[in-house]
């Protein structure tokens, strides 16, 4: 995965899919705000929906520094897949998205 710096102040949406050999293929978006960057510290918010149902997804986030550590404690999306990351300094992250029934792909 190659990470994406410079994205504009707006809403986005990432699709994952997920496929190993001892697991049924799963796919689901990933949608997140990017907060203007006037700011030192910043908020990530989004909802994460299964791509089969549109339905949430209540999974646990994890952000994650270019050198693959946490940044900060997980946090868990709502029944209806909404979360917020907050105080996430500048920096260049990726969100490590784990839920019940559901394979990492890792």
């Amino acid at each position: 995965m190659q990470p994406v710096t410079g994205l504009a102040a707006g809403i986005y949406t990432a699709s994952v899919q997920v496929s190993g050999s001892s697991i049924t293929t799963v796919a689901f978006a990933v949608s997140f705000t990017v907060s203007p960057a006037q700011q030192t510290t910043h908020t990530i918010s989004g909802t994460i929906k299964g791509s089969d149902t549109g339905n949430g997804i209540p999974a646990t986030l994890q952000l994650k520094n270019s050198q693959n550590a946490n940044a900060g404690a997980p946090v868990t999306a709502g029944t209806d897949g909404s979360y917020t990351i907050t105080s996430v300094l500048v920096g260049t992250y990726h969100i490590e998205v784990s839920c019940t029934g559901y394979d990492s792909g890792i």
